[in-house]
């Protein structure tokens, strides 16, 4: 939408920096619609997908999930965004669309992908300058490797600015 209307070049590096300025509706800022998001993203868990890792942002939003057998990441996606924008578009008193059509997705072939993935999914709101930011997780299953990973196995602490992980 953005490279449409001139606002962006090519560059994928040029719109996450546009994004992290906060370029665009802010709708998902809004807590109610942010859960009404995150409500989406669990309902679907377990029946088209495993989510792995997300974050919601006040202009977009970060999954990072494992496909289910029989099941398409565009059926996917159109299931999370016609359930969320049905309850946002409520909850902000407007009709119409609520997302853009298109979505960026990115396959993952190594375990280490997997987790630079993750890291710079929940490390998003830390890079855009949101202090404290709630809407991010990571399955509990891959809170061990994610810290060992970004922490580093010989201390127990975390650096400051770490975003907390909690259940999706």
């Amino acid at each position: 939408e953005l490279r449409k209307k001139g606002k962006i070049g090519e560059s994928d590096e040029e719109a996450e920096k546009l994004l992290d300025r906060g370029l665009g509706e802010c709708w998902l800022g809004n807590p109610r619609v942010a859960g009404a998001v995150r409500e989406a993203m669990v309902h679907f868990d377990g029946i088209k997908y495993a989510l792995l890792a997300w974050c919601i942002m006040p202009n977009h939003v970060h999954m990072v999930v494992k496909l289910l057998e029989e099941e398409t990441l565009d059926s996917v996606m159109h299931s999370i965004k016609s359930f969320s924008a049905k309850r946002a578009n409520r909850i902000l008193g407007r009709k119409g669309s609520f997302w853009q059509r298109e979505y960026y997705d990115h396959v993952i072939r190594s375990e280490e992908e997997l987790l630079e993935t993750v890291k710079y999914v929940l490390w998003n709101p830390v890079k855009a300058g949101l202090e404290d930011w709630e809407w991010c997780g990571t399955e509990e299953k891959f809170v061990s490797s994610y810290e060992r990973y970004v922490v580093g196995e010989e201390t127990e602490e975390k650096p400051a600015g770490t975003p907390a992980l909690q259940d999706a």
